[in-house]
């Protein structure tokens, strides 16, 4: 079953409105939204038939393709819905309509497990032949080589080329590198691709070229054999804390004892002073959209990352200032280092916390719901979205849901529109509008007290997309530092030998149609851990919010 095009999840009202009926646009809109919720619910408890008929009700609406994206998913859900219940005949007349009707991801019809009892059927090859051909179109197999330690000149002339191409007519963010001339780029990258000797100094090229556009949802993926050969790291948690490198976390029992703690200052790595060593080895391969995610991503994701077995020597300083040196191997393979995706406690004065660590994992979803009664309880609610660099931003929206009692919107954006015959006739490039959409409450559960929402640099994609709404909404408060800026729909391809690469396809806006990526969103009250709050362990960000809330409830 296709999710990506409904927001799902939510336990719905009654809902007033007659599916028979003629309805306008925003009526039918809101009215699919609310149905979608209530088909995934009764999909995902396997109640396939229930879904079904759901489906049949959102199919007979006389004004239905109006909403051509709701349209399309409905006819596809529904080719899968027939298709478990057994139905082959009406699964494939719906599937070959979804596809007339425009539904292209031919990639989720080949995995779609939903659709194994139709393959083999010869009708179904026959409905998918027209996508297959326009989707090869796009995303060729020719492209799609198996890795090798060193890929032929050809495959890596191929390689840079799809990226070339991918980002000229699909990036939004040109006017944020007025300087970079990208085809320009392309042919000095050229030569350069023909010197690589092995398949990961060329996808370190392709890296830096990307790195270029300063857009963190457009870059180079490596192929899984390089992962761990390029990102492994110690089991430790670095930051930049003003000028200086602290080691924040230490992710492993026998480096604690060893006397690796919190607070140590990083001077130097493998003899080089540690912000000349990330300027060199770290800076040129990543790609940060503002400056606070550029310096997270140095000095906290990546600086220490390289190949899994190896070391690094690290020239460390405590608090009185004396200098010695550790040589710490390589054994950690996570980027982020949160212990659980979602986490509850109670603070002082009957204060609930809850850490979104990730957006990634609809986990996050179902353990704010499963603790919703205890979360009730408390009188005031502290929502971490620190540590928190997106995923799936749907699932931000769910637990907005939570927060309000009335319909609210969502981010909105734009993308290029690329029509070669506009081209021809000289006419300047034009811009679609992806408006706001508005989503229901969850209905049934509705936390009515005061929440603060805390964001740091790290906060980022799905994550920034649910603060912006959050702002819209006025529930609340942001405390802490200025996200990082980077959030949109990436556009994903494949490159020889394993990789991908990824641009970025949409310009998001607020829903009140404020840019944030570029900038980042700032916090409404500004709090900066400093070098001895790290040292004494203050989450002074925090306690800020805690403060903020006895203030309030003194007024």
């Amino acid at each position: 079953m296709k999710r990506s095009l409904i927001i799902i999840g939510l336990v719905l009202s009654p809902v007033l409105i007659h599916a028979q009926e003629q309805m306008s646009k925003s009526e039918l809109s809101k009215y699919v939204m609310q149905k979608s919720q209530e088909i995934t619910q009764n999909w995902r408890e396997g109640k396939i038939q229930e879904a079904v008929t759901v489906l049949e009700t959102l199919y007979a609406i006389p004004n239905m393709r109006e909403l051509d994206w709701a349209w399309r998913s409905t006819l596809y859900n529904l080719a899968c819905g027939y298709s478990l219940l057994g139905n082959k005949e009406k699964a494939l007349s719906f599937l070959a309509d979804a596809v007339q009707a425009g539904y292209s991801d031919y990639e989720q019809i080949l995995k779609d497990s939903d659709l194994d009892p139709l393959r083999s059927e010869a009708r179904f090859d026959a409905i998918l032949k027209p996508l297959k051909m326009s989707h090869y179109r796009w995303d060729s197999p020719s492209f799609a080589s198996t890795y090798r330690d060193d890929l032929a000149d050809n495959e890596k002339i191929a390689g840079l080329s799809k990226v070339w191409s991918e980002t000229k007519y699909g990036f939004v963010y040109f006017d944020r590198v007025p300087g970079l001339d990208w085809d320009s780029l392309y042919v000095a990258c050229l030569p350069e691709v023909r010197k690589t000797k092995s398949t990961l100094e060329y996808y370190r090229l392709l890296q830096k070229m990307c790195a270029q556009l300063h857009d963190g949802h457009t870059g180079i993926n490596v192929p899984n054999e390089l992962f761990l050969r390029l990102y492994a790291r110690p089991p430790i948690q670095t930051r930049l804390i003003g000028n200086r490198v602290l080691i924040v976390s230490v992710l492993s029992d026998s480096l604690k004892k060893s006397g690796i703690h919190p607070g140590l200052e990083i001077l130097r790595v493998d003899g080089i002073p540690v912000r000349e060593y990330a300027a060199a080895n770290v800076a040129p391969y990543i790609n940060p959209s503002t400056k606070q995610a550029e310096l997270t991503e140095a000095f906290e994701f990546y600086l220490l990352c390289g190949a899994r077995g190896k070391a690094v020597e690290l020239e460390l300083a405590d608090q009185t200032g004396k200098t010695f040196k550790r040589v710490l191997n390589l054994t950690y393979t996570r980027i982020q280092s949160y212990a659980r995706p979602f986490e509850f406690r109670f603070l002082e004065d009957n204060i609930g916390y809850v850490a979104l660590n990730t957006f990634g994992d609809r986990a996050v979803v179902a353990g704010f719901d499963s603790l919703f009664s205890s979360i009730e309880k408390s009188r005031a609610l502290i929502l971490d979205l620190r540590e928190n660099t997106g995923g799936n931003s749907d699932n931000g929206y769910l637990i907005l849901g939570y927060l309000t009692d009335r319909p609210f919107e969502i981010i909105q954006g734009k993308t290029r529109s690329y029509e070669s015959f506009a081209r021809a006739m000289q006419q300047t490039q034009k811009w679609v509008d992806r408006p706001s959409v508005t989503l229901p409450a969850n209905g049934s559960r509705f936390y009515q007290k005061p929440v603060l929402l805390l964001i740091s640099s790290r906060t980022a994609s799905a994550a920034e997309d649910f603060c912006s709404t959050f702002n819209h909404m006025k529930r609340g408060k942001t405390v802490g530092e200025t996200t990082a800026g980077s959030t949109g729909q990436p556009l994903f391809y494949t490159l020889p030998g394993g990789g991908s690469g990824f641009v970025c396809t949409s310009r998001a806006l607020s829903p009140d149609g404020e840019e944030f990526v570029g900038v980042g969103l700032q916090p409404d009250i500004a709090v900066t851990p400093s070098v001895a709050d790290i040292r004494a362990g203050r989450d002074v960000v925090l306690q800020s919010a805690l403060k903020e809330l006895k203030t309030r409830s003194k007024r």
